[in-house]
C-alpha cells in the first residue's frame, strides 16, 4: 500500500542530547554564531525560530538536517523539509549534497505544491485521481472555467471567469468543498455551482488545479488513517521555511503529518522546527495567516524559541532604520537586528517635484553608482508599491540607455508560445487532456471556428467522454477537420516513441507548425527563440532529474504501455482529406462553404470600439449608443449596426458571425464604422477571406506533410513497452522523462518567483523583491496613499501589513539605501498631489540625510497636529491631509502648437510607444496629424495636438 522507503535499512534514530549538551565538535557547526549553533542543534521537541531578513537562516536549515543525518538522529527518508520556492528548495538540496556524503534526491525536501504532487502520485487510487493527472497552472485553470462557462451559460459579466478563478481558489485554501460553502444570496449559490461543475469537469479530465493539490492531499491524509499513521512514523523531523506565509489550509496539512486531535486537544508526535519572521509577513492578500506562529506556539506547546538577530547583510544605518519603523507594529514577537559592519553610508531621502522628476533623479543617481563607485547594475533594484509606478522609471531608463529588467515579469512557462508547445506535449501524455486540446485544436489556425468547438463540446457532454473521443460524432466538415487534427497528433505520438525528450519536442514543433506559423509573424523571431529554448530546457531536465540525455521519452497509459495512434489517425488517408492542392478558392467560393458551415446568418461580424468612439445603435426601437460587441447585421439591401440586445431581439436563435474580425478596430476602420458600415463590411469579409485562403492552403500543405509521414510509418502499428522507465525509489511512481518534464513546467510556472537577470538594473515591486538582497536599493513612490497604501490607511491590520512590507522593502540593502517621494504624481491616468509618507516620521533622524530640504513641498503626515506641513491644522481631516489630497483634478487637453516641425523619414519618441520614424503627414493646425511606424507596437495615425512626440537626432 505504501511506496518503499529506500532508506528503511538505516538504524534507528537516536535521540538528539537534551537542552545544554554541549555538542560534539563537528566542521559542520564550524563558523555558527552562538545562536545559530542553538538553532542547529535543538534537542528533539518542537521550537520556533524568529529568522530576521539576512540572518543565515537557510544555512541553519540545512546545517541542521546534515548535524541530525550525520550524527545518526535522523534518517534521510524520515525528514521533511517544506520551503515555499522551487528555487530555495533547490538551494537546500545543493547544499545538503557538498555537505554530506549522501544521496539527498530521495529526501522529501520541498515546496507546498510539490511535497502534494509527490504524495498524490503515490497514492493516486486512494485519492481519487488517475495516476497520470495533470496540473494546470492559473492560466490553464482560467482557460477551463471559460470554457465551463460557455458551456452552462454563465453571464461572463455577472460572473467574471477572472473572479470565479478567485473564489474556487479561496474556498480550497480555507479547505472547502462546494457543500460546505456557506450561500446567502443568489450569487453566491451561483459561484457554488460552478464551482461544483468544475470539480466535476476536473474529475472528469484527470487535472487538478495548485489549490487542489492541496486540499486533495489534506483530505488523503484526514480520511485516511493507515496513510497519515504512515506517514506520521516516518517523519520525525519536519522543518518548515518561511512559516509567517503559510495559509489556513497548508498549516492544516502540517497538522495532519504531525499529530492527530484528542479530545478536542492537538497531540503532536515527533519534531517540528517552524522557522520564519512575524515581522516579514507580507502575503495576507494570498491567504497567509501571520496568526499561524502564535497558534503553532500554542498548539504544539512550543518550549524554545530561538532569535537569530545577527545580520550578515545590511550596514547598522540601514538596520536602525528597519528595527525603529517595524517597532511602531503591535502583536510582535519581537526581535532586533544587529551587525558588526558598522554604520556605513547614511540612508539618502530625496523629495522631486514629479514622478518625472523622481525617475531622472534616480537614474542619475544609478549612473553614479556604477560610474564612481563600481557598482554591478544587476546589483541595483528599484523598488515601488505599485506596478503602475514602473512605466515611468522604464521610461527613464530607456532614455539614457541604461539596461534594465522588470523582475518578476512574464516568466518562461506562462509566455502563450511556450503554453501552446506544453499543450501538444500534455496531449501526447494524455489526449483526454480537455484544456490542451482546446488550447491548440486550432493553433496554428486550421479552420476549425468556434461554432465547430461548440458543437464537439456539445457531443462530448451528451456522451459523457472527453473532446478525443467524442470527434467521430461531429459531422460534415467540422468533424473531418477535427479528426484531421486527433490524426495529426496521433501519428505525432507514432512518430515521437523511441525518442528522447529533445527529440519529441523538436519533432513536435515541426510536425504542428508552430515554427512555420511564428516566422510569419512581426515579431515571431522572439517566440521561435523561447521555443528553442524550450528544447534546451528540456535537455536540461532530463540531466538534472537523473534519466539521461538519451532517454527515451515516451508516453505510458495506466500499465506502463506506451500509447499509440488512435482510430482516427487511421483514416487520415481519405477522400474528405485528399483536396486539389493546385485549385484557389474565390471570394464567392469561399462565401458559399461559410453558407454552409454557419447558415445563412444575418450576423457578417461583431466589433468592438473605444468608450470615446461609440455609435448609435441602428434599430428602429432603441436610441442607445454601444461600443462593446457592436453587430454588424445585413437587413435586405441594407447593413446595419445593432447592440447586442437588439439585435438577440430582432432575430431570435443562435447565430455565429460570418466573418471574424480583430477584437478592437482600428482607428480608420473606426471611422468607417461610423460613416460608412457598408463599407465596413465589405473591408471585414476580404481581410477574412483572405485569411480563410491563406489557412487553406497551410492546411493542404500539413495535410502533404502528414500523408507522407504516415507512409512512412513502418506497419503494422505494435504496442512497444518502455524497456527501462524511470521508477521514483521513494515513491514506487513509474514516470516517463516527458511526464515529469511536464510537472516541472506546471510547478515552475506556478512558482512566486522569477529567475535573476544580467548586468541590468532590477525593477520590481517591493513584494517580488521578498527573498533578495541588493547592493544598492531604490524604493521610490513614498507617499501617503501609495506606501502606505491608500486601501489600508485606515485599517490597523492593513496598515501593520503596509509597515512590514516597508521593513522588507529596507531590508533589501546591503550597502546603499535612497528613499524618495514626489509633490506630483501621474497614477492610473491622474494627477495625484501627494504628501510625503507617515514612515519617514518613524524612521531615525541619525540613520537619513536628507538630500532636499525636509519640508520643502506639500508637507508630511500629521495624525494629530497642522504643523510641519503645506496645510493649516483647519483644513486637515483626523489622518492629517486635505479630504482633497487625493482628489484628481481634471487636466485640461494640451494644445500643441500648429508648426510642429516633423517631416516624413525622421526619428521620433512617444513617451508610450517608445521610438519610431515618422511615414506621413496630414493635415495642418490643429488637425495635424502624422503616421508612424513603432518597431515594437505597429504602425499608428498620431494626432499632433495631443501626442507628445520628440525628435530623436
Amino acid at each position: 500500500m505504501f511506496p518503499q522507503d529506500p532508506f528503511s535499512g538505516a538504524p534507528e534514530p537516536l535521540v538528539p542530547p537534551h537542552a545544554g549538551a554541549a555538542p560534539a565538535a563537528s566542521p559542520l557547526l564550524a563558523n555558527l554564531n552562538d545562536e545559530q549553533l542553538a538553532a542547529v542543534t535543538l534537542p528533539a521537541g518542537h521550537a520556533l525560530i524568529l529568522a530576521g531578513a539576512g540572518s543565515g537562516k537557510t544555512r541553519v536549515l540545512t546545517t541542521r538536517i546534515a548535524w541530525l543525518l550525520q550524527n545518526g538522529y535522523a534518517t534521510p527518508g524520515g525528514i521533511l523539509a517544506v520551503t515555499f520556492t522551487n528555487k530555495a528548495a533547490k538551494e537546500m538540496v545543493a547544499r545538503l549534497s557538498a555537505m554530506l556524503p549522501v544521496n539527498v534526491r530521495g529526501m522529501w525536501i520541498g515546496t507546498f505544491h510539490g511535497l502534494c504532487n509527490r504524495l498524490l502520485r503515490a497514492h493516486h487510487k486512494a485519492a481519487g485521481l488517475p495516476q497520470s493527472f495533470q496540473i494546470l497552472d492559473t492560466q490553464d485553470q482560467l482557460s477551463a472555467i471559460k470554457r465551463l462557462c460557455k458551456q452552462h451559460n454563465v453571464d461572463d459579466e455577472r460572473f467574471p471567469p477572472k473572479q470565479l478563478a478567485y473564489f474556487i481558489a479561496h474556498c480550497k485554501e480555507e479547505g472547502m468543498r462546494p457543500g460546505d460553502v456557506p450561500t446567502h444570496d443568489s450569487d453566491a449559490r451561483k459561484k457554488v455551482e460552478i464551482y461544483q461543475l468544475y470539480e466535476e469537469q476536473c474529475q472528469r479530465e484527470g487535472v487538478v488545479d495548485f489549490g487542489e493539490l492541496m486540499l486533495r492531499s489534506y483530505e488523503l491524509l484526514r480520511d485516511n488513517d493507515p496513510i497519515r499513521e504512515h506517514y506520521q512514523r516516518r517523519f520525525q523531523h519536519m522543518l518548515v521555511d518561511e512559516f509567517q506565509d503559510t495559509n489556513k489550509l497548508q498549516y492544516a496539512w502540517l497538522k495532519q503529518l504531525a499529530g492527530n486531535e484528542v479530545d478536542g486537544h492537538f497531540e503532536a508526535r515527533g519534531s517540528v522546527i517552524a522557522v520564519g519572521d512575524d515581522d516579514q509577513s507580507i502575503y495576507a492578500f494570498r491567504g497567509a495567516r501571520v496568526g499561524n506562529m502564535t497558534d503553532f506556539v500554542r498548539e504544539f506547546d512550543v518550549q524554545r524559541q530561538i532569535k537569530l538577530e545577527q545580520n550578515y547583510r545590511s550596514y547598522s544605518n540601514i538596520l536602525d532604520s528597519a528595527n525603529a519603523l517595524i517597532s511602531h507594529n503591535s502583536r510582535r514577537l519581537g526581535k532586533n537586528l544587529r551587525t558588526t559592519q558598522g554604520a556605513g553610508e547614511p540612508v539618502r531621502v530625496y523629495e522631486a517635484s514629479s514622478d518625472l522628476a523622481e525617475a531622472q533623479w534616480m537614474v542619475d543617481e544609478i549612473k553614479q553608482l556604477v560610474r564612481s563607485d563600481g557598482f554591478e547594475r544587476k546589483e541595483i533594484a528599484v523598488l515601488y508599491r505599485s506596478n503602475a509606478q514602473s512605466r515611468v522609471i522604464e521610461s527613464a531608463l530607456f532614455n539614457a540607455s541604461v539596461p534594465y529588467r522588470v523582475y518578476g515579469g512574464l516568466r518562461f512557462f506562462e509566455r502563450a508560445e511556450i503554453k501552446h508547445a506544453l499543450a501538444y506535449l500534455r496531449l501526447l501524455e494524455n489526449p483526454h487532456d480537455d484544456t490542451s486540446f482546446t488550447r491548440v485544436v486550432n493553433f496554428p489556425p486550421r479552420g476549425i471556428g468556434a461554432r465547430s468547438i461548440e458543437v464537439l463540446q456539445d457531443a462530448a457532454r451528451a456522451a459523457g467522454c472527453s473532446l478525443h473521443d467524442a470527434v467521430s460524432a461531429v459531422p460534415g466538415k467540422a468533424g473531418a477537420n477535427l479528426g484531421a487534427f486527433v490524426a495529426m497528433v496521433d501519428v505525432l505520438r507514432e512518430q515521437t516513441q523511441g525518442l528522447n525528450l529533445r527529440g519529441i519536442i523538436e519533432q513536435m514543433l515541426q510536425s504542428t507548425g508552430l515554427v512555420e506559423h511564428f516566422r510569419t509573424e512581426k515579431e515571431g523571431a522572439d517566440r521561435i527563440e523561447n521555443l528553442e529554448e524550450l528544447v534546451n530546457a528540456a535537455e536540461s531536465f532530463v540531466t538534472q532529474e537523473g534519466f539521461g540525455r538519451d532517454a527515451v521519452a515516451l508516453p505510458l497509459d495506466e500499465h506502463g504501455t506506451a500509447l499509440t495512434q488512435s482510430p482516427a489517425s487511421q483514416g487520415l488517408i481519405q477522400e474528405s482529406l485528399s483536396l486539389d492542392d493546385e485549385t484557389e478558392e474565390t471570394d464567392e467560393a469561399l462565401d458559399r462553404e461559410l453558407t454552409e458551415e454557419l447558415g445563412a446568418s444575418p450576423l457578417l461580424a461583431i466589433v468592438t470600439v473605444e468608450k470615446s468612439d461609440k455609435v448609435k445603435c441602428e434599430c428602429p426601437e432603441c436610441t442607445r449608443y454601444v461600443h462593446s460587441k457592436v453587430h454588424i447585421v445585413e437587413s435586405g439591401d441594407r447593413v446595419l449596426r445593432f447592440g447586442s440586445g437588439c439585435f438577440a431581439k430582432a432575430y431570435p436563435g443562435a447565430y455565429s458571425a460570418r466573418y471574424e474580425s480583430e477584437e478592437k478596430l482600428s482607428e480608420n476602420k473606426v471611422e468607417l464604422l461610423k460613416n460608412d458600415v457598408a463599407g465596413l463590411a465589405r473591408l471585414i469579409r476580404r481581410e477574412f477571406l483572405e485569411v480563410r485562403r491563406a489557412r487553406l492552403r497551410s492546411k493542404k500543405a500539413a495535410e502533404r506533410r502528414s500523408r507522407a509521414a504516415v507512409a512512412a510509418i513502418r506497419p503494422p502499428i505494435k504496442v512497444q513497452w518502455i524497456e527501462h522507465p524511470k521508477i521514483d525509489a521513494d515513491t514506487g511512481e513509474t514516470l516517463s522523462p516527458l511526464a515529469a518534464f511536464l510537472t516541472h513546467a506546471a510547478l515552475e510556472a506556478g512558482d512566486n518567483q522569477a529567475q535573476a537577470g544580467q548586468d541590468a538594473v532590477q525593477l520590481m515591486t517591493v513584494h517580488a523583491s521578498k527573498g533578495l538582497e541588493f547592493d544598492g536599493v531604490f524604493i521610490g513612490g513614498m507617499e501617503e496613499g501609495l506606501f502606505p497604501h491608500e486601501n489600508s490607511a485606515s485599517d490597523r491590520d492593513g496598515l501593520e501589513e503596509e509597515r512590514r512590507l516597508m521593513y522588507v522593502a529596507i531590508t533589501r540593502a546591503r550597502k546603499r539605501l535612497y528613499l524618495s517621494h514626489s509633490q506630483t504624481r501621474m497614477l492610473h491616468g491622474q494627477t495625484r498631489y501627494n504628501i510625503k509618507s507617515r514612515f519617514f516620521d518613524e524612521l531615525p533622524e541619525q540613520a537619513l540625510k536628507w538630500i532636499t530640504p525636509r519640508q520643502q513641498g506639500f508637507g508630511s503626515y500629521a495624525p494629530n497636529s497642522g504643523s510641519g506641513g503645506a496645510y493649516p491644522s483647519g483644513a486637515r481631516n483626523s489622518l492629517g491631509f486635505k479630504p482633497e489630497t487625493f482628489a484628481s483634478p481634471p487636466v485640461p487637453a494640451q494644445k500643441a502648437t500648429p508648426s510642429h516641425g516633423l517631416r516624413a523619414g525622421i526619428n521620433v519618441f512617444h513617451t508610450k510607444f517608445g521610438e519610431g520614424k515618422v511615414l506621413a503627414i496630414e493635415g495642418q493646425g490643429d488637425d495635424a496629424r502624422a503616421q508612424v511606424n513603432f518597431p515594437r507596437h505597429g504602425t499608428k495615425w498620431l494626432a499632433l495636438s495631443v501626442a507628445k512626440l520628440t525628435v530623436v537626432e
